[in-house]
């Protein structure tokens, strides 16, 4: 009984150390079942690459649920969420694991450069040329700050408030709807040119 139970928790533990990653790669095999290679596989590539480094950390079981459970939403981008707020705890606390805490706070502090990268592929893509700006409140103000104030301001400054965080990060969770919306504006404004 003493080996059943020793050998749970030593896979208990394993599994939930690679379950952020196996979670990323099951949103990946999603996107890849489906051919889907927009905004949100572009996204989903960044994080697996930033955190592949983190392997061996343990994922805390509430924050694998916030960001692995929900079946409507994207695993990267509640990832991507959850770094940029600063104050919430994702990974266990561990004294031998230092190493792999600093470089998770480098992933952390560089969560909002991620964020501005990702919009700006949405951008890339996008039908229009303001469609981001357009259609998130909140991106243009962010979009400048870090055009303008990154040199002089700390970084986690840069991504403003929570609030603002919360209304761009509401309207990522439709992106493929927003860049929808913005295709239907220029095939009416096309069409209106023609009449």
């Amino acid at each position: 009984m003493k080996k059943f139970l020793l050998i749970y928790v030593i896979l208990t533990s394993y599994t939930f150390g690679q379950s952020l990653l196996h979670c990323l790669g099951k949103e990946e095999a999603h996107y890849a079942k489906l051919k889907y290679t927009g905004p949100n596989y572009k996204l989903n590539q960044i994080m697996i690459e930033e955190i592949s480094a983190l392997s061996d950390l343990e994922i805390l079981p509430a924050a694998y649920r916030r960001i692995c459970r929900d079946p409507k939403a994207y695993p990267s981008l509640l990832l991507l969420e959850t770094l940029m707020r600063r104050q919430t705890k994702l990974f266990k606390s561990s004294e031998n694991m230092k190493f792999q805490h600093s470089t998770f706070q480098s992933i952390r502090e560089k969560s909002g450069r991620l964020l501005i990268n990702y919009l700006s592929y949405i951008q890339s893509v996008a039908p229009t040329a303001k469609c981001v700006e357009n259609k998130i409140p909140g991106v243009k103000i962010l979009y400048s700050r870090y055009h303008y104030l990154q040199d002089v301001v700390d970084e986690k400054d840069l991504n403003g408030s929570m609030q603002e965080l919360k209304m761009i990060f509401t309207k990522l969770k439709n992106v493929d709807g927003l860049l929808n919306s913005c295709k239907q504006k220029r095939a009416k404004k096309t069409k209106n040119r023609k009449l």
